[in-house]
């Protein structure tokens, strides 16, 4: 039920609930972290960068990918360096949700850390690499890429 409230809470994008859902990240049930998580994505209240952060340590996978998402739509700059922290966490998805977030809050600091995921083995991740430097505007690196043979 928790869960469900906080999804629902999310899609009203019911302001009132900020901190009700910053204390329901603190939760037993990584289900419930995530909804509210996703929920304070929706919301895009900048007051929820510090816990989304905290999240991004937490052991479920699924609550990392939510926590970071939901930073990418908050597009608050506070969260770049924790970002690029993560950007070698030890999940694919993650690292994926972790370039698309950067690319999304525009911060020229993640230019560099992205240059590096473009040599990951993983096809995904170089792309997700790619699309975020195209948001951040950096041609030069993406026409370098074009000599790759991958």
């Amino acid at each position: 039920m928790r869960q469900a409230a906080a999804r629902q809470l999310g899609l009203l994008q019911e302001r009132r609930a900020l901190g009700s859902l910053l204390q329901t990240l603190a939760d037993i049930d990584p289900h419930v972290r995530t909804a509210a998580a996703q929920a304070l994505g929706e919301l895009g209240d900048p007051q929820a960068v510090r816990a989304l952060v905290q999240a991004l340590g937490d052991p479920d996978t699924l609550l990392r990918e939510t926590a970071v998402n939901a930073l990418g739509k908050i597009g608050d700059e506070r969260a770049v360096e924790p970002l690029i922290e993560i950007l070698l966490d030890r999940e694919l998805q993650v690292r994926e949700a972790v370039a698309g977030a950067l690319g999304r809050i525009g911060d020229e600091r993640a230019v560099r850390p992205l240059l590096q995921v473009l040599g990951a083995s993983d096809h995904g991740l170089r792309g997700a690499a790619a699309e975020a430097l195209a948001e951040l505007g950096a041609v030069e690196p993406l026409l370098r890429v074009l000599a790759d043979e991958s």
